[in-house]
């Protein structure tokens, strides 16, 4: 499953094109919790949002990637 999101029309003008990646995981505290554990850091403590509960965390090597608990379950696809 793909969701998009445009971040469009509430980043600043100066903030430069991006991607992020989103990792769907059963409980986003818990994954924000580990990765700390496994020597990243949360950069943005877990929040709710309408697509589901998120954070944004970090690697021991700086790459960035968000934890997302999805607040609806996608259909399975035969892709």
């Amino acid at each position: 499953m793909r969701l998009i999101v445009s971040a469009q029309q509430s980043a600043p003008a100066e903030v430069p094109s991006h991607w992020m990646v989103y990792f769907a995981v059963e409980s986003c505290d818990d994954a924000a919790r580990r990765v700390e554990e496994l020597g990243g850091s949360v950069v943005q403590p877990p929040f709710d949002t309408p697509y589901g509960r998120m954070a944004l965390v970090a690697g021991p090597q700086g790459e960035t990637f968000s934890v997302m608990r999805l607040a609806f379950t996608a259909p399975e696809s035969d892709d």
